[in-house]
């Protein structure tokens, strides 16, 4: 249509969303063969049909765009969500972990008391023993009287 000036094939070829940048087996487009005095007459035509391939170009960049906006918005909530959950499980378990902690602190102190208080029995019994034996020792030997070195017998 181009290449013999049918401009009104050419509009609705256009009108219809034909490519202008198409081109046949010899590799020419429908602007490559059109004579000027044709392409004169289809230069408001192809304008418009360029500024309509545009503005529906933009609208589906537009909706591509919000698609894809919506979906980044929704992977972050995701993943806020999902690290609001992995803050909590490591929240208990810290809390299980300190409670491990502190009741193994307060068993070690438990003992540490358990241990002084039987040390501080001992020596008490020690020296009581040692009174006990100083006592000992000293009624037998008022009671037989034996030189240096030698056990009474």
């Amino acid at each position: 249509a181009a290449q013999n000036g049918h401009a009104q094939s050419m509009r609705v070829l256009l009108d219809r969303g034909a490519d202008l940048e198409a081109k046949d087996n010899a590799g020419k487009s429908a602007i490559d063969l059109s004579k000027a005095e044709h392409f004169k007459a289809l230069v408001p035509q192809i304008l418009g049909t360029m500024r309509r391939d545009r503005e529906r170009e933009r609208t589906r960049f537009a909706e591509a765009l919000a698609a894809k906006q919506t979906e980044i918005e929704e992977a972050q909530a995701s993943c806020a969500k999902a690290l609001a959950a992995k803050q909590a499980e490591l929240e208990e378990l810290r809390a299980a972990k300190q409670a491990e902690v502190d009741a193994q602190a307060v068993a070690a102190e438990a003992y540490r008391s358990a241990t002084v208080a039987a040390m501080a029995a001992l020596g008490q019994r020690v020296k009581q023993l040692e009174g006990l034996a100083q006592l000992l020792w000293r009624s037998h030997s008022t009671a037989t009287t034996c030189p240096p070195g030698q056990v009474p017998s």
